[in-house]
């Protein structure tokens, strides 16, 4: 053999048995290895005790590690996974408390009411009754009012139709005619107007709480018929 395949011979045991005696040794690095070199040949064995022709070789403990290497690159954003299963449905929630009852503000509310006979029982009296409307008002309310009715007297002269706000009573129209007499309430007299389009209607403010409108009937001296009688009232109230 020649030196140098003797040399490589050697390097390579070397290799094999350091090696396995690392293996062996594990992580317990304050141990030696041990092993026996031939004086010719340099063939190297693992072993506690050297025969004759060996000579003694002793490994140091495993090196120190080395310093840590820099951080590689980022790799690119892998791609999007797939979409997971829907979840269950949840339990329905509780329901939730009741709200505040609004009020019937900017509202018009509207009431009619058909023919009907009054016998001059009195002034601004609930007979033939209706048409009427009630409503709730918060505070600093006031109320625009409109009606309209067919007159006719039947005997006696002359026949009207009242406004009741909470049984409060004021005249708005009067007819003595001896036929269908259609009139409409006008803002500053009572006795209203036979156009629709001079009607205007009446502004009364009211205060907070349930209030009811209503149209009353009055005959002088005789029966009256009214007929077609409506009925228009409009709460308003402060914003905010």
């Amino acid at each position: 053999m020649t030196k140098l395949a003797t040399v490589v011979a050697v390097a390579l045991l070397v290799c094999g048995i350091s090696g396995y005696a690392i293996a062996q040794s594990g992580s317990a690095t304050g141990k030696r290895i041990k092993a026996c070199s031939k004086k010719k040949g340099g063939a190297l064995r693992v072993a506690r005790r050297c025969r004759r022709g060996e000579r003694r070789v002793t490994w140091s403990r495993a090196g120190v590690p080395g310093p840590t290497g820099p951080q590689g690159a980022a790799g690119p954003a892998g791609p999007v996974g797939p979409r997971g299963p829907a979840g269950a449905t949840g339990a329905p929630g509780s329901d939730g408390t009741n709200g505040i009852d609004g009020t019937s503000t900017g509202e018009t509310l509207f009431a009619s009411a058909g023919a009907g006979t009054n016998f001059g029982t009195g002034q601004c009296v609930a007979t033939p009754s209706g048409p009427s409307v009630t409503f709730d008002a918060p505070s600093g309310s006031y109320i625009q009012v409109m009606a309209s009715a067919g007159m006719q007297r039947t005997g006696g002269t002359s026949n009207e139709v009242c406004l009741s706000v909470d049984a409060t009573n004021v005249v708005i129209m009067q007819s003595s005619s001896l036929v269908v007499d259609t009139r409409y309430l006008q803002q500053g007299t009572t006795a209203g107007t036979t156009t629709a389009l001079s009607s205007r209607p009446i502004v009364v403010p009211v205060a907070a709480g349930s209030h009811t409108v209503s149209l009353r009937y009055t005959s002088a001296g005789g029966a009256s018929q009214f007929t077609n009688r409506n009925l228009w009232v409009t709460v308003f109230h402060p914003a905010g």
